[in-house]
Order: C-alpha cells, then sequence, then structure tokens
C-alpha cells in the first residue's frame, strides 16, 4: 500500500459564488475521503465567475498556491477535481508540472474535458440575469465559460497534449488518472426547457462521452504536397470526379489518413473509467461530489486509485469497467428508478419524447471535427457531411437518425461537434443494442464554402469508411477528435513569369 499523501481536491465552475462557507461546497465528501490512505485534505477555491478570468488565469494562481506550499513539491500530492476542476489541473500539468509530477494520483469527478452545453447557456442574457438575482454581481464568468463551450480549441488543445511524444500521463509524467462520471440527471431536472439539463447520456450538466479523457485523435490530410497535386489535370481525366464520387480511381489518393492514436494502443494504456448509476453532476441526494446516494461507490473507486501504484493501471481500469458493468445491469432492470426519481422522468419533455429511464443511459459518443488548410490555418464554414448512401453496402439505419445535437463553436468557426447515439436499449432483452454496425460504413464528405477560395480551389474530401473502421473511429461513451486538412490550390494565374521584351 502506498504512503498517505495529501489530498487536494479542486471544484468546478462557478460553485464559488455559492454562499457561506468552502465547506459548503464539498459538502460530506472530505470527512468522508479522511476514512481513506490520504495525509490530509486540503479544499481548494477559486474564482471562476469574474469575466475577466480564464482557466489559463487560474492555473497559474493554482501553481503559485503550490509553490507556496513546498512540502507539496517535495512529498507529493494527490488529487480530486469536480467537473472544471478537471481542466485546471490537467492545464498545470501542461504548463508548470516537471517530469515526473508531484502530482501522484489524479481522480476525475465529471470532469468536463470536452466542455458542457450549459456553457452556451451561461453566455446568455438570460444567464446574467439569473446571475444577477442569485449572486448579486452581473458576472458571468466568461473566460472560463469559452474553455467549457463544445469545440474549445483550447480544451482540445489540452488534451491532445497528452497524447504527444513525451508528454504521456502515466509513463511521461508519472501520474495515475482515472474517470468517474453519472449518467442521471437530477429529476427535478427533467422539465428544464433546454436539453442540456435533461440530455440523454448525460448527468444534466457533462456528457459521459465529454467526462472520457479516452480520446480517440484522427488527423486527415492530403496525400502528397500540395505543389505535386495537378488537380486541373485531374479534372480533364475524369479521375477527379470518379475519386469524388466513390472515393476510388487514380485521384482517390488525394487524402489519407496521417495518425491513429487510440487508447488501448501499446504504447498508450486506457485510463480507468466508469460510469455509475443514480448519479448526477450536483445534488445533495445524487450529485457525484456530494450526493449521499452515490458516495459509498464513489469512495470505492477513488480507494482504488489512491491504494494503486501507477503500475497498477490495468488491474484499476478492470475495477471501473467492472462498476459500469454493474450500473447497466442495475440499471436494465424493470425495477430500476422505483421511488421519488420515477415521476419526474415520466413528465415533462422526458416523457412527451417517449424516452425510457434506461434510455437516459444510452451509450453516445462525440465527434469534434475541425477543418484546416495543409498549412494548418483555420479554414470555417465547411460543410461536413456523413453519408449513409456512400458505402458499399445498404444501410439498415441512417446515420443522420442517430445525430441528437450539433454544435458549431462561438470561437473557432472550424470547428463542429457532433453528439450521437452508439447503443440503443432494448426493453425486448433488457440490453443495450449497438447501432453503430446497421450503419453499414458511411463516405466523409467536406466542402469548402462555394465561392471561398477565390483563385485558390480547396480540394474537397471524399473518404469512404467502412463499417469496421466507422466502429473504431467511434466508440461509445467516448469523444473523438478528427482534423482533417484540405488542400488549397491557387489557380495558374495567381503567379506568372513572362519574358521581358524589352
Amino acid at each position: 500500500m502506498p504512503e498517505p499523501d495529501t489530498l487536494i481536491l479542486i471544484h468546478g465552475f462557478s460553485a464559488e459564488g455559492r454562499p457561506g462557507d468552502i465547506d459548503q461546497i464539498y459538502g460530506s465528501l472530505p470527512a468522508a475521503l479522511r476514512t481513506l490512505p490520504v495525509l490530509e485534505v486540503n479544499l481548494g477555491r477559486y474564482v471562476s465567475l469574474d469575466d475577466s478570468v480564464d482557466l489559463e488565469d487560474v492555473t497559474l494562481a493554482f501553481d503559485r498556491v503550490v509553490a507556496a506550499h513546498p512540502g507539496l513539491l517535495q512529498h507529493g500530492f494527490n488529487a480530486v477535481t469536480h467537473s472544471t476542476g478537471a481542466l485546471v489541473i490537467r492545464n498545470w500539468l501542461r504548463r508548470r508540472s516537471q517530469q515526473p509530477s508531484p502530482l501522484r494520483r489524479l481522480i476525475h469527478l465529471a470532469g468536463a474535458h470536452f466542455g458542457s452545453g450549459w456553457a452556451h447557456l451561461g453566455r446568455s442574457q438570460l444567464a446574467r440575469w439569473v446571475h444577477l438575482i442569485g449572486q448579486g454581481s452581473d458576472e458571468r464568468g466568461l473566460g472560463v465559460l469559452s474553455d467549457l463551450e463544445f469545440g474549445s480549441g483550447w480544451a482540445i488543445d489540452l488534451h491532445l497534449h497528452f497524447l504527444t511524444p513525451g508528454h504521456a500521463m502515466l509513463a511521461d509524467y508519472g501520474v495515475l488518472e482515472a474517470c468517474l462520471v453519472g449518467c442521471a440527471p437530477p429529476p427535478s431536472w427533467a422539465a428544464l426547457p433546454f436539453r442540456y439539463g435533461h440530455e440523454a447520456g448525460s448527468d444534466g450538466v457533462v456528457r459521459v462521452a465529454a467526462s472520457n479523457v479516452n480520446v480517440t485523435h484522427l488527423r486527415i490530410g492530403p496525400a502528397r504536397p500540395a505543389g505535386q497535386v495537378d488537380w486541373a489535370a485531374a479534372l480533364a481525366s475524369g479521375s477527379a470526379a470518379t475519386a469524388l464520387r466513390t472515393g476510388e480511381g487514380p485521384a482517390a489518393a488525394f487524402y489519407t489518413v496521417l495518425e491513429e492514436n487510440r487508447p488501448a494502443s501499446v504504447s498508450r494504456p486506457e485510463v480507468p473509467f466508469a460510469v455509475l448509476d443514480h448519479c448526477a453532476h450536483v445534488g445533495s441526494e445524487t450529485g457525484i461530489l456530494t450526493g449521499r446516494q452515490p458516495q459509498a461507490t464513489v469512495l470505492r473507486l477513488v480507494s482504488a486509485v489512491l491504494n494503486a501504484q501507477p503500475t497498477d493501471s490495468a488491474a484499476v481500469c478492470e475495477q471501473f469497467a467492472a462498476a459500469t458493468a454493474q450500473t447497466y445491469a442495475r440499471v436494465s432492470t424493470p425495477e430500476h428508478g422505483l421511488g421519488a426519481s420515477v415521476a419526474p422522468f415520466g413528465l415533462g419533455t422526458l416523457g412527451r419524447a417517449g424516452r425510457t429511464l434506461q434510455r437516459q443511459y444510452d451509450p453516445h459518443a462525440q465527434l469534434i471535427v475541425r477543418t484546416w488548410d495543409h498549412l494548418d490555418r483555420p479554414l470555417p464554414g465547411c460543410s461536413v457531411h456523413l453519408n449513409s448512401f456512400g458505402g458499399t453496402g445498404q444501410p439498415q439505419t441512417l446515420i443522420n437518425d442517430l445525430f441528437e445535437d450539433t454544435h458549431l463553436n462561438s470561437l473557432s468557426s472550424n470547428t463542429l461537434t457532433f453528439y450521437l447515439r452508439t447503443h440503443r436499449y432494448d426493453p425486448g432483452d433488457g440490453r443495450w443494442q449497438a447501432v453503430l454496425p446497421e450503419i453499414n460504413g458511411i463516405d466523409l464528405e467536406i466542402d469548402a464554402p462555394p465561392g471561398a477560395g477565390g483563385r485558390v480551389l480547396v480540394v474537397p474530401l471524399r473518404l469512404r469508411l467502412d463499417s469496421a473502421t466507422l466502429e473504431r473511429w467511434i466508440e461509445p461513451h467516448r469523444t473523438t477528435v478528427m482534423d482533417v486538412q484540405l488542400l488549397r490550390l491557387p489557380s495558374d494565374d495567381t503567379f506568372e513569369l513572362r519574358p521581358s521584351r524589352a
């Protein structure tokens, strides 16, 4: 068993805005954590509701606090984060930590790694009015909310940092990391007038897929340098049209998959990840941080991490996977949810949509597509289409039927986030059935806006994905980041060289 270390708790967005003592942010969790192998528990509190503060500022402020307590750097520490706190500590590792890090174990409770739909609501005038009434201030924390928006370039680059050589969380920083998240919004939120408060596959604030740091990163780009692409000749021969229509032929090599970085590879082990039942983002009854109902399970899994060494990562993964399996075994039964939580879920927007309690737990995935030119400059306004009729087989289900939300990032208009269902609960056998195999493959089609290039042609992308590739790239409870580079080809008259007649 490892020696007890100091444990730091880091809260989420806006938690510091609640009146009262700092202990109210964390409820009974600190006292419960003191029963585990910890030397002491320190409660973090930071400012997130100031419009001028972003997460880089919070990170630097955290680093100052750590530096002021040299024992943390000398003897090491562990951390438990909630929601936005996950981004703070991960960014501290990226910006400030040495290797190996003094941070030894990092446990995320509903970490908002790949954003939250509430960030969009928080930027609205309605949210500003609510804050004015509830907090005595018209500050909304716009700096932090920008980093929490779906498709935030800052957040994506943060997480991709740990996939680059020399920056692996476990192998290089020496940090054993784990993620826990619930999948049942507070019952009273069922009638909220916006989808993100009761979205299937989420805890009411953070999507299960967005909380998982087991991200897949794909890079798709030119198969050869732009200077070697003769688009005019390809058009004249007809091979370009063939390639764009079928993904085959001499011109099909315009684009290729440059990188496929997936978890569970030899060089990149999976991060332990668990989905809890009857667990919401916040709340005194079911909240993952302060809730009474899930606390025993949360403590059991947190204890598993605190009692483990980095070499035990695979064993901890198995424990967390078993917890997820137990969750789905419990919620698959007809008795699931009997009690106070049934009535609200049978009314309001959930009831009108005909969604059962089990459908709330349907596994989902996030697909984030970022478009760039071949020099890695943002290419905004592209249309991204997943064509179910492009594959060689006939689809049993159109992939469009699986999409539940699409979001264009307000600050990065080259970034689209798709949210789609990967499994559907079958009441006939009480199990979740995969629906992606019913798609039978797709064609990925990306085009620049008409006339966007002027004298510059942006070569469209057509990439055929068979069923196996689609299921490998889009996985339940996970986010996939797809970076696509499109060729920019200037017309022949963009630069001319003529002999002098003088």
